[in-house]
């Protein structure tokens, strides 16, 4: 997130702040009667995949996170579309590929790569969680993914800011996602 160039379309804002809100909620969601629960459920490795997937579910969002993206040279205009149609559109696929492409440099197993880029991709609302041929300790981490990040919306801007926003052209996704 450090290196990335700051988004044009500014709403709902993705950035390390994002994960780490989410970190926290996630944290907020068990009690320690609950962490007890979860240390029986899940294996010490599938306990990694969570943090993990809140770090890496929404990478995607990166502008030039891959050599094909426009670049710094491309017009403003450009860009923005580009960001819209594209970048916000397929970020879940987007953090999919850029995790089975960085395994090694994310010095991921090739079976956690493979869980993360498919939580990452479903973690979007608008994926369908499939019933069969998904590990159901798989299908309740994006469950509690896509609650966690559904939580942290009301937060992400001040709401005279979401408003006005809201009322004076921001695309139509970015508005679904806000409503």
């Amino acid at each position: 997130w450090s290196n990335a160039r700051a988004s044009f379309v500014r709403y709902p804002p993705h950035d390390d702040s994002h994960s780490e809100k989410l970190e926290e909620l996630l944290a907020t969601f068990f009690s320690e009667d609950g962490i007890g629960k979860i240390n029986n459920v899940f294996s010490d490795d599938e306990k990694f995949l969570p943090l993990a997937a809140i770090w890496l579910h929404d990478v995607g969002m990166c502008p030039e996170l891959f050599q094909d993206d426009p670049g710094r040279t491309t017009s403003r205009d450009d860009l923005t579309e580009w960001e819209k149609r594209v970048l916000r559109k397929d970020h879940h696929k987007r953090s999919e590929k850029y995790t089975l492409l960085n395994r090694e440099n994310l010095r991921l197993s090739d079976t956690e790569a493979r869980r993360l880029a498919g939580i990452c991709f479903l973690h979007r609302k608008s994926q369908k969680i499939p019933r069969e041929g998904l590990d159901d300790k798989i299908r309740l981490i994006i469950a509690y993914l896509r609650l966690l990040d559904a939580f942290h919306v009301p937060d992400r801007v001040p709401l005279g800011d979401l408003r006005t926003n809201l009322a004076y052209g921001i695309d139509p996704a970015s508005k679904f996602h806000w409503y």
